[in-house]
């Protein structure tokens, strides 16, 4: 990386470090990230999805959304569905229940459920499977264990659905090791698990790093009589990027190839992503062909991967040329294309080709993020501009786009090379209204701006004091100040 003073230009993926809360456009290589990807394992016949419907009532049978709100109202008005000529049973108030969850209305699903529990109505297991699904729903996934002793009370066991439902809802709460807890413990029961436990399970060692022991349990899906599918060789994948093993992910990838496995567009995506990591982007180009092949369109995920590797790679004159080509075709850009390509110019020293994609940006729909500008003012430094990157920042100030440290350190930065040191040392109020901590970047950089104008004395009184606040310093600057 070029330094400047003691501030380095960075591209806008590195300075997603210093941004706080929410990310404002994907990360570099979070497209592929584990945790959100065990979000995406589809919902299959072993859960209680919000369309599966009581064995016993056929499709026909089910009731409109207006019957069902009709026959919620009337039960919550008088209390008993009877007074209203209705005979209730088992199977319809599983559909009703089950018909409320694709509204999102399962807290009224959960209310009307704990109401049957007080009437002398007989529920099923299928009745307490709904309810569990539906505290899952509503992130209370305790309250779903809590039912398993109804269950075992009213002389059900508990299926494979019970069990998947309450292992899913354990990953996106972080509680990947629980639930690897009860998955074991399943295993040594005489319970029937199917392809889609297994998934669960894989997922959770992939998100605890233990993805060898993901591999593992293939084994166990071959002996049980299933044969895994997409879902489960993506989990794995994506399993192996998250150790830093792209070479491995890479062969897997190569021998699903050769096999008869359906790969999806995921598929190409981690594999696109792999080869961009271990820098053979050229590998890329050739996927693209496999990926019509197999029926698939390369989305705005697999060319944004491709332009990340191509700068990876120092080719931004080449990532330049397949943007300008997807620009011309009906090919979907989102915002992260156009921050890549901004990045791009900014390489070449382009920058002024860098504001102009700002139009683009509008045209689309879309509104520039703080990664968008800071790339643009970072760029500005290099050519002299810092009055220029001063006046932009000044605008941002003013306008309602939040900005991150990195960039009140560029503005810093540049106060530092105009001679106007004080406006930056200013900022810091700024940067703690905004609910950011100084780092030792920021103040780096404050502490070069005053030695530069030969306020030596200013900058050790500054390092002292921060010295006492238990800030992370570079000795160096103590050096010159002495």
């Amino acid at each position: 990386m070029a330094q400047i003073g003691v501030f380095s230009v960075i591209s806008p993926i590195e300075s997603a470090k210093y941004r706080k809360g929410n990310l404002l456009s994907p990360p570099h290589r979070s497209y592929f990230a584990l945790r959100s990807h065990s979000n995406t394992i589809n919902t299959r016949s072993s859960t209680p999805s919000a369309t599966l419907i009581s064995p016993a009532r056929k499709q026909d049978d089910v009731p409109t959304i207006l019957e069902i709100n009709k026959a919620l109202a009337n039960t919550t008005k008088s209390g008993s569905i009877l007074k209203r000529g209705y005979t209730p049973d088992v199977v319809t108030f599983n559909t009703l229940l089950n018909g409320l969850i694709p509204q999102d209305n399962a807290d009224e699903a959960l209310s009307l459920f704990n109401k049957l529990l007080l009437q002398d109505i007989e529920l099923n297991l299928y009745t307490f499977n709904i309810a569990i699904n539906c505290y899952c729903r509503v992130n209370r996934v305790g309250f779903g264990f809590s039912l398993l002793g109804s269950v075992f009370k009213r002389g059900y066991t508990p299926d494979v659905v019970t069990f998947n439902t309450l292992l899913h809802a354990l990953i996106p709460q972080d509680k990947a090791e629980e639930a690897l807890s009860l998955f074991n413990k399943l295993l040594l029961q005489d319970i029937e698990l199917d392809l889609y436990t297994f998934s669960i399970a894989i997922n959770c060692y992939s998100c605890v790093n233990r993805v060898g022991f993901g591999f593992s349990l293939l084994g166990s899906i071959f002996k049980r009589g299933y044969t895994p599918n997409v879902i489960i060789f993506n989990t794995l994948l994506d399993g192996l990027i998250a150790q830093d093993k792209a070479d491995e992910a890479l062969s897997l990838f190569n021998k699903l190839l050769l096999q008869d496995i359906e790969l999806d567009l995921y598929t190409f995506s981690i594999a696109i992503n792999c080869y961009s990591r271990v820098n053979r982007v050229g590998f890329v180009f050739s996927l693209l062909g496999s990926i019509f092949k197999c029926g698939y369109t390369p989305n705005v995920v697999i060319f944004n991967t491709l332009l990340d590797g191509l700068i990876v790679q120092d080719k931004a004159d080449e990532a330049l040329s397949l943007f300008n080509k997807l620009l011309l075709q009906d090919i979907e850009i989102d915002l992260y294309t156009f921050n890549i390509a901004i990045n791009c110019y900014c390489h070449v020293n382009q920058v002024g080709f860098g504001f102009s994609l700002l139009g683009s940006i509008f045209k689309r729909g879309y509104t520039p993020d703080v990664v968008t500008f800071n790339t643009l003012l970072n760029a500005l430094i290099p050519q002299d501009k810092a009055d220029e990157a001063l006046s932009l920042f000044n605008k941002l100030l003013l306008q309602d786009i939040e900005l991150d440290l990195y960039t009140f350190s560029i503005a810093i930065n540049c106060y530092s090379r105009v001679n106007r040191v004080g406006f930056g040392l200013s900022l810091l109020g700024s940067i703690f209204k905004s609910g950011y901590t100084p780092n030792v970047v920021t103040f780096s950089t404050l502490l070069n701006g005053f030695i530069a104008q030969d306020k030596a004395a200013e900058a050790l009184s500054h390092f002292e004091k921060l010295q006492l606040q238990d800030i992370e310093l570079n000795f160096v600057h103590l050096q010159h100040c002495n």
